[in-house]
């Protein structure tokens, strides 16, 4: 199988069983990713409630006054370009990994 039609959604092609598979990785896939950048999220808010008062009021500002959309509503190829921004492509590759092994 392909990984970019994976990940991508692309279900062209496959078989019944391969389709099923492919969706159970994706949502996996996408679970992990959110876990992991709402962990990344959590971090960084700690931090700058410690370190950066103004970062932090800056960041709640920005939540409050120009909102932010949720994850879950996100798409999988939304979410990896976000996951490999915060996290980088290692991560993403080990995480994948984590998920077929």
């Amino acid at each position: 199988m392909d990984i970019m039609k994976i990940l991508n959604n692309d279900l062209e092609g496959m078989s019944e069983e391969e389709k099923q598979y492919v969706n159970v990785f994706s949502e996996k896939l996408k679970d992990k990713i959110i876990e992991d950048l709402v962990e990344v999220e959590e971090n960084r808010i700690i931090s700058l409630i410690k370190e950066n008062k103004e970062g932090y009021k800056d960041l709640i500002y920005s939540i409050y006054a120009e909102g932010i959309i949720g994850y879950r509503s996100m798409n999988i190829q939304l979410l990896i370009n976000i996951y490999i921004d915060k996290c980088g492509d290692e991560k993403l590759i080990t995480t994948i990994n984590d998920i077929i092994l």
